[in-house]
């Protein structure tokens, strides 16, 4: 039978090893949690992760689209149109969407991103945008405008 002191000295072993090991998993976890959002370092990268664009060379579109009074319908029915052929015709969008002032119902804007310029640029020059352009532009109270972007943070 074991003595209260050698009972006393196992326990405080087997206690110190099971501390050990909680440390070493906590630092194990803690270290593959900073390392997670690090890129691989093997040269042997995927193509398709080569090819996805970053966000230095992303383009982000805002273009505005203030309605004329009665012309609300017309401007949203116009925008609605591009967005479905932007998005399935075109790989250099990566999203686009409408959206309209929760303030004033006659204002729209189209929030685009893009993998880069001449992605945007193959885009205007697509037919179903020149279409749009010539059937909103008489709708919307100001000249047709749109601002390029890029990331600043």
């Amino acid at each position: 039978m074991l003595s209260t002191k050698e009972f006393v000295g196992g326990l405080f072993m087997i206690t110190s090893k099971c501390l050990r090991f909680c440390f070493l998993l906590g630092a194990v976890i803690v270290v593959s949690q900073l390392f997670q959002g690090l890129p691989a370092a093997s040269s042997t990268a995927s193509r398709e992760d080569s090819q996805k664009p970053s966000n230095e060379r992303q383009l982000f579109i805002f273009a505005r689209f203030h309605a004329l009074p009665g012309q609300e319908k017309g401007v949203e029915d116009a925008l609605r149109k591009i967005i479905a052929p932007t998005r399935q015709q075109e790989p250099g969008c990566l999203e686009i969407h409408i959206f309209r002032s929760i303030k004033d119902a006659r204002l729209f804007y189209i929030h685009s991103r893009w993998v880069d310029e001449a992605a945007f640029d193959h885009h205007i020059s697509q037919p179903y945008i020149k279409q749009f352009a010539e059937e909103v532009e008489p709708l919307v109270d100001h000249k047709l405008d749109t601002t390029r972007a890029t990331v600043i943070e």
